[in-house]
């Protein structure tokens, strides 16, 4: 039985874990198409980082976010540190 809850608990990080990496995945690919879009329309007004800011933003402040839960949870001796 405690096997099993550990193993659950494995993968529900591995599928949080994928789901992150794909979400850097796809926000890589979307601002690369951003940035082709801008410089080939109007190189001399650039507006692409500002999308790339905001969402990277987001993107590290919740995995930083997820990180501390991790790390208070540990230390408070917490069963789950995930």
């Amino acid at each position: 039985m405690e096997n099993e809850i550990i193993y659950r608990r494995a993968a529900v990080r591995a599928a949080m874990q994928r789901a992150f990496y794909r979400h850097v995945m796809i926000y890589i690919v979307v601002n690369a198409l951003l940035v082709a879009v801008n410089l080939l329309t109007d190189p001399n007004h650039l507006w692409f980082q500002w999308g790339m800011l905001g969402w990277g933003n987001r993107t590290v402040g919740a995995r930083t976010q997820r990180l501390f839960v991790s790390l208070v949870r540990v230390a408070s001796g917490a069963d789950d540190p995930a």
